[in-house]
Parts: structure tokens; C-alpha cells; sequence
């Protein structure tokens, strides 16, 4: 999360885009400060600053596996409303924003959709993170029992599917990872569960499924295809086994 100090999880250095983007910043400030007189005309120092290193993760990617998932959803630790998230982040790769921005009209039982129409970030509603985020999702028969069911069991919190009936509003994702997601984790091996764990998840089952790259920036809702390559990291041998398995028959009628 961005600018947000989570407890248990390690501090990380500024990735090289961060260190790119803060140069960027500062160097507009000087040269407004130039061009308002309030620092002689002059060569913009800030040009003079290097920024070394490769672009490279400061941390690795988090890809659950399917015993971990199973494991972590059947916890009876975990709080019902948390399971539920999690289950519609990991079947349809939302981002956290996405998922706490979902209202209950954005569901259609019927037809089997589910909209995503709006952002929720720091109290605040928002248009999605591009106009290709903004789409009609598919759910799966399983998907769409699940939120009838929680429909049935809960009351609507002023329309939010997940809405935290103290403020009215739907819950903050920082006390969510920090109270919820990283217990969970840590009690099935995984150190550093972060919601968007579930969404490079979701990327690396539909490439080691072979599903063309094309449907998958279209289900991954990038603009960009280059975005959905850098999705999905190393990719667990669970998922990986199926593609393996086609080698070795391969290899076999050749022998």
C-alpha cells in the first residue's frame, strides 16, 4: 500500500520508478521557482542528480497456491465478511479499490454480472483506474451463490456489498490487510498477503492455462497488454505442472 506502514510487514526501499517520479516532481519545483524569480536563472540542478540501478521489484510478488488458498478460505479465524472479499478479489482479479467500491445494483443475480462501476479509496468514491477498468464481469455459478448468499445473511450497508456498519461506509483496506489479510497469510505460509496478491494470482492461472494474451488483458481490464505481461511473476510448480505434463507427453512420443 502506498504510504502506509503496515505491522508486520518489512520496510522496503523506493523502487527506481519512485526514486523517477520524485526527481520529476522536484525538478518542476525548481523550475517554477526559476521561472517565478524566486531562484536566479540558471541551470536546473535537480538535472544533475542520477538515479542508478535497474527498474527491479522491491519485493517479491506474492502468488498463492491452491492449498493455500484453500486453506486460508476454510480458516475459521478469518471474519465472514473478509472470506467473501477475498473470494470475489481471487475469482474475478479486482483490484481493492474495485471490491470496496462494489454496490449491491452492480450485481445482477440473473443475468450472472457483476459491474464495476466506481473506485473507493481513502473515504472517497472515484471513477476506476482507467475507462478499460470499467466493465461488465462474468460470474461464475459458485461466484454468484456466494454474494446471494451474503446478500441474504447481511444487511445492506447504504448499498455497499461491503460496508462497515460503525462509519457507513465501506471498510479501509489498510485495517483489513493489517488486522485480517497478513494474519491470515502468515498462519498459511504466506509472509506479505496483500489484496493485490490475489490479482497477480489470478493473472498466473490464466497464463499456465494457456488462455490467449489477448482474453487476458481484456479479463485483466489493462489498457495496455505490456501491463498484463508484468503480471503474475514466478509462477508456482502447481500451476506451472499442467504445461509441464505436455512437454513430457511430447517428449515421450518422440522417444
Amino acid at each position: 500500500m502506498k504510504g502506509v506502514i503496515v505491522k508486520g510487514r518489512p520496510p522496503r526501499p523506493a523502487s527506481k520508478k519512485t526514486k523517477t517520479l520524485m526527481k520529476a516532481f522536484i525538478h518542476r519545483v525548481f523550475e517554477l521557482a526559476i521561472k517565478w524569480g524566486y531562484l536566479a536563472l540558471q541551470r536546473n540542478p535537480i538535472g544533475l542528480i542520477e538515479i542508478k540501478g535497474k527498474s527491479k521489484r522491491s519485493r517479491p510478488l506474492v502468488i498463492i497456491t491452491g492449498e493455500q488458498w484453500r486453506n486460508m478460505i476454510a480458516d475459521p479465524k478469518l471474519a465472514p465478511h473478509v472470506r467473501v472479499m477475498m473470494i470475489v478479489a481471487m475469482m474475478l482479479g479486482l483490484r481493492a479499490s474495485e471490491l470496496l467500491g462494489l454496490r449491491w445494483e452492480d450485481f445482477d443475480s440473473e443475468k450472472g454480472i457483476l459491474s464495476v462501476r466506481r473506485s473507493y479509496v481513502d473515504k472517497a468514491v472515484d471513477d476506476t483506474k482507467t475507462t478499460e477498468s470499467e466493465q461488465e464481469l462474468p460470474t461464475h455459478d459458485d461466484l454468484r451463490r456466494i454474494l446471494e448468499a451474503w446478500r441474504a445473511e447481511q444487511e445492506s450497508i447504504n448499498g455497499w456489498l461491503f460496508g462497515n456498519i460503525t462509519t457507513g461506509r465501506p471498510f479501509w483496506r489498510g485495517q483489513l490487510q493489517k488486522n485480517h489479510l497478513i494474519p491470515v497469510g502468515q498462519r498459511h505460509g504466506i509472509p506479505n498477503l496483500g489484496w493485490h496478491s490475489s490479482r497477480h494470482t489470478y493473472r498466473a492461472m490464466m497464463r499456465e492455462l494457456e488462455i490467449p494474451l489477448e482474453m487476458q488483458r481484456t479479463m485483466m481490464r489493462h489498457s495496455d497488454i505490456k501491463t498484463t505481461l508484468g503480471y503474475g511473476g514466478k509462477t508456482p510448480a502447481e500451476y506451472s505442472r499442467m504445461s509441464n505434463d505436455k512437454v513430457v507427453e511430447m517428449l515421450r512420443k518422440i522417444g
